[in-house]
């Protein structure tokens, strides 16, 4: 009779054991595990970023600032892109371009998975993802504008006749290039296929240095230059040659008119100097730019003539140097 009863309570707790060991478990997802996540969300379509905590709500918000962290690292990083530029004759060179992506967007449509709870560690887990497609679908309206106040400079630039006029809408048009191309850098780390569609335009914006420098080729300038000062012409000459004009005395496109007072006023027993540069740039019709700049007054004993001499050419050479020579580089 013992041995009856205890056979029949071996078999309970036999079909007990096999009902509880056939309830299905709660397993875990795919996107939980970084390892894994590329199975359920494929890196090429989706952006993601996962995170736990102890509550759901802390786990989605959380899951969300990972995901934006992925944009910050590519943001913020420097990458080295090699890309073949065709230049305006036939040769073909390698450039390395260093890329700074500084773009910043609040990027619509994430979306969160299901949360899921872990027994072992009570913490919710959350993925938040992104659509590489949808969201470079939205931001494609930012790459259109961007685009197009590009082109408006540039295109202004290849139809101006005016050299000087040209040069200045180039220079804006390389100001609009650096804003557009980091929105295709951006682009680029969203949606690399999107980004394909408006690649071309990275070559037309690196070669807006080189219409600049051809430009400054096609323009000759004269320098003319008052009796005080010609001992600093060839100076003045070497200063446009260095900003990429040529130089010409005849047939020239633009004269420049220098003016150098180096006046000496005299007293009982000293010297005083007052030295200044001007430059007038003019074409046939007009003055197209001028500056000036006075150099501090310089003086000194009649007995040191010779030193004040040579500190007014300092002076006057200083102005033509460096304040000159920027001025024209500007143009």
């Amino acid at each position: 009779m013992k041995k009856s009863a205890l056979i029949v309570c071996a078999s309970l707790l036999f079909s007990l054991f096999v009902s509880c060991s056939s309830i299905p478990k709660y397993e875990k997802p795919l996107w939980v595990d970084s390892y894994t996540i590329e199975q359920f969300f494929p890196h090429k379509e989706y952006v993601t970023g996962i995170a736990h905590a102890s509550t759901e709500e802390l786990a989605r918000t959380l899951a969300e600032a990972n995901l934006a962290a992925y944009f910050t690292h590519e943001i913020n990083s420097v990458t080295k892109a090699h890309q073949t530029l065709v230049n305006t004759g036939e040769n073909r060179e390698s450039i390395d371009r260093e890329i700074t992506v500084k773009s910043q967007i609040t990027l619509a449509g994430v979306q969160h998975t299901q949360s899921w709870r872990s027994f072992g560690d009570k913490q919710y887990y959350d993925c938040a993802y992104l659509n590489r497609k949808e969201a470079f679908s939205n931001y494609e309206s930012t790459i259109i504008s961007a685009q197009k106040r590009f082109y408006s400079f540039y295109n202004s630039a290849l139809n101006e006749k005016d050299p000087f006029k040209k040069i200045a809408l180039f220079n804006e048009s390389k100001i609009a290039g650096q804003e557009y191309s980091d929105v295709l850098d951006f682009s680029l780390i969203l949606y690399k296929s999107g980004y394909e569609k408006y690649e071309k335009d990275i070559s037309v914006i690196a070669g807006i240095d080189e219409k600049i420098a051809s430009t400054k080729l096609n323009i000759s300038m004269k320098v003319i230059i008052n009796s005080d000062g010609k001992a600093y012409k060839a100076l003045v000459e070497k200063v446009i040659s260095d900003a990429g004009y040529s130089r010409k005395n005849s047939e020239y496109s633009y004269s420049i008119l220098v003016t150098i007072q180096a006046e000496k006023a005299v007293f009982s027993d000293t010297i005083v100097v007052q030295p200044s540069v001007s430059i007038d740039v003019r074409n046939s019709n007009e003055s197209i730019f001028s500056f000036s700049k006075t150099a501090e007054q310089i003086s000194g004993f009649k007995e040191a003539e010779n030193f004040v001499d040579m500190k007014v050419r300092k002076a006057i050479t200083d102005i033509i140097e460096n304040d000159v020579r920027a001025e024209i580089c500007k143009l």
